[in-house]
């Protein structure tokens, strides 16, 4: 007689399993998630390895673990299955030796079962999926499968109830797994004759079911706080540099100041956090208050260099955090040494004009009558060194806004007072022809200088990539057909060559041009007053207009205290004790 738990078929699906076993998988719904797993790498219990859920077997059979090997399970190493054993004899127990597997669906629908299946030659080749909606009093056929590999798992057999709504959101649904008798109810084994002590290996047993209600799109990632700042210098000015810059590395020298001004700020208004990092010796930012951040948090760094920062290199960091992402800014600080000040990037030739047999140049860069004596030039950077020592310029390297253009190998010392010129080779081949009185030429070990016509940066470093001097130029001041080069030396402004000299250019001739009359500063008289207060007077030619300058001592740096005056006198309001003054032209 056979058991009464079996009932009308309402799905029944023949498939003969051959070597590709996978052919059997049916596909999953899109969104399908499993609910309920189990790997059986664990000695036998009820527990699945994902979600909830229980098993037990069916026909008094005999359950062990065993290897599962060659299953689907991604698991390399300890790789275990379910093994059953000691099936019935005689067939009129058919569809009653297996393992029933129970669990909630509550919330899921399109339901599908799945797993591997290992059977020996000798163990049942009819395999039945059947499913229940009533705690296991009945059984309502799935999928009948046929085996034909013996001793290997067969991957994914499956009971797709996609199109059985009754299944979906219980809180009771159970699958078995059962072994069946075949034509003439007679049990047939896998490639040999069927015996009892054949055994089957269960592993990677799956429920998979897609959610009732669909989950809400992922919300957007919030973007982390953007960042603007602005570097303000002050004091002791430097040509060539903007004074306001957005640079994300300084070179500052002993008497300047540098203002940073930071700001984090949250494009949906999420209030910002600002975190430094602080690193021991070197200064610290100015933060908003914490307690209350707003979503554009101000930060603000301020230093004056002087000699005791000599050759430091500080890293100032900022971290902005609007409680769900964090941005990041660096800055990059360096004071360079006394003897590093002094060399500077003192001339360059950015844009050499055409030359014919009636346009020529000589190496002073004066026009020649004679066709045979004129040479053009070709770009050259002209390195100064106003400095009191020899500096040893290995390792150093020159670059423009794009790359690199020169390394400097095993060129000798700079010498105090003297200058080196860096050229891109000129018109025809060979050195540019200078003067005898100029300093060395090297040229750029790039091949070439390639500086820009339409405004470039050029930035010295030193063996230890530290910045050193940087030059920003426009292409409006490239007008003249000559060089531009500091009206002073190491900290003027760059003027056309021509208005400085006669002449268009003047490489490696440091402090050996001509100094117009009209530079010389007028005389000041110094008057003190009360209070402290400095009374400056001076007599120089109707609006021409200076710069007044003050210093500690002679050793100390000096720093611009007023610009512009055409008055001819001027009150230093906060003068310093033993302070000394100078003017200049502007």
């Amino acid at each position: 007689m056979k058991s009464s738990s079996w009932s009308a078929p309402l799905l029944v699906t023949a498939l003969a399993l051959t070597a590709l076993p996978q052919l059997a998988s049916a596909v999953e719904p899109e969104g399908a998630v499993n609910l309920v797993q189990w790997d059986f790498n664990s000695p036998p219990g009820l527990t699945p390895a994902t979600g909830a859920g229980t098993w037990v077997v069916l026909g008094n059979l005999s359950v062990t673990n065993a290897a599962g090997t060659g299953s689907s399970d991604p698991v390399a190493t300890g790789d275990q299955s379910l093994a059953l054993s000691r099936f019935p004899a005689v067939t009129n127990t058919t569809i009653v030796a297996g393992v029933e597997f129970r669990c909630d669906t509550t919330g899921f629908r399109n339901l599908g079962f799945r797993c591997d299946l290992r059977a020996t030659g000798s163990a049942s080749r009819q395999v039945q999926l059947d499913y229940s909606i009533d705690s296991g009093l009945t059984f309502q056929t799935g999928t009948a499968y046929v085996l034909t590999n013996a001793n290997a798992f067969t991957k994914g057999l499956t009971l797709d109830l996609g199109a059985v709504p009754e299944v979906a959101d219980r809180t009771d649904v159970r699958f078995r797994i059962v072994s069946a008798a075949g034509p003439g109810d007679v049990f047939e084994g896998v490639s040999t004759k069927y015996s009892p002590n054949g055994s089957w290996r269960l592993d990677m047993v799956t429920v998979t079911g897609t959610p009732l209600v669909e989950p809400p799109p992922p919300e957007p990632p919030v973007p982390a706080p953007a960042w603007s700042f602005v570097n303000v210098l002050s004091g002791r000015l430097r040509g060539g540099e903007p004074q306001t810059n957005s640079f994300p590395e300084i070179s500052l020298r002993f008497g300047q100041s540098l203002r940073i001004e930071a700001r984090a700020s949250d494009t949906n208004e999420r209030p910002v956090r600002l975190i430094p990092r602080f690193v021991t010796g070197q200064p610290e930012w100015t933060l908003p208050d914490h307690t209350d951040a707003q979503p554009g948090s101000l930060a603000v760094f301020t230093h004056t260099a002087t000699s005791a920062d000599a050759g430091q290199r500080w890293v100032l960091e900022l971290a902005a955090d609007n409680g769900a992402a964090v941005s990041q800014k660096r800055w990059i600080v360096y004071i360079p040494t006394a003897a590093e000040q002094g060399i500077v990037i003192n001339e360059f030739l950015a844009d050499p004009p055409a030359f014919s047999a009636t346009n020529r140049v000589d190496a002073l860069g004066r026009n020649s009558q004679s066709a045979g004596t004129g040479t053009g030039t070709g770009e050259f950077v002209e390195l100064a060194n106003a400095g009191q020592n020899p500096v040893d310029l290995t390792g150093w390297t020159l670059r423009d806004a794009t790359s690199l253009r020169h390394r400097f190998g095993g060129e000798r010392a700079l010498t105090a007072g003297g200058a080196l010129l860096i050229y891109g080779g000129p018109r025809t081949n060979g050195l540019p022809q200078l003067s005898a009185q100029a300093g060395p030429a090297v040229p750029a070990s790039s091949g070439g200088l390639s500086l820009n016509n339409s405004g470039d940066t050029l930035e010295l470093r030193n063996a230890a990539s530290n910045l050193i001097d940087r030059v920003v130029y426009q292409g409006k001041e490239l007008g003249s057909g000559g060089s531009l080069v500091r009206q002073t030396v190491p900290d003027g402004g760059f003027v056309p060559h021509q208005t400085r000299a006669g002449n268009r250019w003047s490489p490696g001739l440091i402090n050996r041009l001509p100094v117009p009359t009209t530079s010389t500063a007028p005389s000041l008289t110094i008057h003190p007053g009360p209070d402290g207060i400095v009374n400056l007077r001076w007599v120089s030619a109707a609006e021409q207009p200076v710069r007044v300058l003050r210093a500690r001592d002679l050793e100390s740096p000096w720093v611009v205290i007023a610009t512009g005056l055409v008055r001819n006198e001027h009150q230093d309001l906060a003068p310093e004790a033993h302070g000394f003054y100078r003017l200049e032209l502007e």
